[in-house]
């Protein structure tokens, strides 16, 4: 035979389904072959065992197959690659005829067992043909190396290096950052600022009051010196929270913008939220007053009488009140028998009999006149009309009948009721 193909490996991407991989180059036993298993995702390796984890067709100077005992994964790639052995086998008996297809072949594993080397070497870090002929190419012994890394002198040779910032192969705007010598160092260069989650010092008020310069997102005021400027910030967009313990002004200005463009007149324990729209000019964002009324002209919530009228537009509905308004639902309730499923403003159910059920209200409406929702649900035909029976500030009683009027059960029921509380 002939050794056609300089071909020594093959590399194939796992399915879940695909078995069977061709060598694509001649080998003599299934010994030769070895099967690697990689995983695509993090390159980790393991070496197949034949018979356990796959076998080897074909062969004896040609071509052949691998077959996996179990299909790889999509999220693997075996790697099938001839390892001839290093071994001689052939012995010439004196005088025999010439066995010419056995030294055919020992010459054929002589070319193979060179194409695998060829194969290692072409993956092996080479010195360029270029180069001096008077380089070393061994490392330094592993007592020397260890910890350290690969470097190469001033004449090219290899070297174990500590590493200092010159030599390690970055851009040069790292390199900057990475030889500064602390963190505030650090986020200079990078043009940030440190996180300042802590308390900082009170502040004496004056007519300038640096809010900036301390050490803390959270600053008191102290003092009641009118103040016009909050001082010049390291950058515009940084917040700070601040605390006033006393009675001061604050007067609203160009280098000041505060809620509403008026001036305030703070008290001991009022918060405002300060954000740096410039380097100069801050911005109040939020302003809570320490007994929670709000500063003049803000929007305060509707009164009670405000939302049953349901006319004032300068006053937002709290969540505590929204239920006055005449468009929402007083009280409802979802129930099967005396069940209550969901309800809101429901006690209880009361059983009056067949086709007899009270809905009992928690908080009252302010008189019987009111409107009701009733929708009774059945699994048969035999609920066909709801009707209120009676009403009163604080309860309502319904009936549920068949086309032929007669009293009946529903399986379930969903009742609402609109009015006045």
């Amino acid at each position: 035979m002939t050794v056609s193909t300089t071909t020594t490996k093959a590399i194939y991407n796992g399915d879940g389904s695909t078995t069977a991989f061709p060598t694509t180059f001649e080998f003599f036993d299934a010994a030769d072959i070895e099967v690697i298993e990689r995983v695509i995702a993090t390159g980790a390796e393991t070496v197949k065992t034949l018979s356990t984890d796959y076998t080897v067709s074909g062969g004896n100077g040609a071509t052949g197959t691998v077959t996996a005992v179990t299909a790889p994964a999509s999220t693997v790639q075996w790697a099938i690659r001839r390892r001839t052995p290093l071994t001689q086998q052939i012995d010439y008996v004196e005088n025999d005829d010439f066995p010419a297809e056995t030294h055919e072949q020992g010459l054929d594993r002589g070319v193979m067992i060179a194409q695998e080397r060829q194969e290692e070497l072409d993956r092996a870090l080479k010195f360029p043909v270029s180069d001096a002929t008077g380089l070393s190419p061994e490392l330094p012994n592993s007592v020397d190396r260890k910890s350290l890394f690969l470097a190469f002198d001033a004449a090219g040779d290899p070297i174990a290096s500590a590493g200092p910032v010159g030599e390690i192969p970055v851009t040069a705007f790292m390199q900057t950052l990475l030889d500064d010598t602390d963190a505030a160092a650090g986020r200079t260069t990078l043009g940030a600022r440190a996180v300042e989650d802590a308390k900082g010092a009170d502040i004496a008020s004056a007519a300038t009051t640096d809010i900036w310069t301390p050490t803390g997102q959270l600053v008191h005021i102290t003092g009641t010196t009118t103040i016009t400027s909050f001082g010049t910030a390291p950058q515009a967009g940084i917040l700070r929270e601040v605390i006033f313990d006393g009675v001061l002004t604050l007067t609203h200005s160009a280098n000041l913008d505060l809620p509403g463009a008026a001036n305030i007149t703070t008290a001991v324990g009022d918060r405002a939220i300060v954000r740096a729209d410039t380097t100069t000019v801050a911005i109040v964002t939020h302003y809570e007053r320490a007994d929670g009324t709000p500063l003049a002209g803000g929007v305060v919530a509707a009164t009670q009488v405000e939302q049953e009228a349901g006319t004032d537009t300068t006053v937002f509905t709290s969540p505590g009140r929204q239920h006055f308004h005449e468009s929402a639902a007083k009280f409802w309730v979802s129930f099967s028998g005396t069940t209550l499923n969901a309800s809101y403003n429901v006690t209880s159910i009361t059983d009056g009999g067949t086709g007899l059920k009270t809905v009992n209200i928690a908080t009252d409406f302010s008189s019987a006149d009111f409107a009701v929702l009733i929708t009774a649900h059945s699994s048969t035909d035999a609920a066909r009309t709801t009707h209120t029976k009676t009403i009163t500030a604080d309860t309502v009683l319904f009936v549920t009948t068949t086309a032929a009027d007669a009293l009946t059960n529903a399986t379930a029921y969903f009742v609402s009721g609109f009015g006045d509380l």
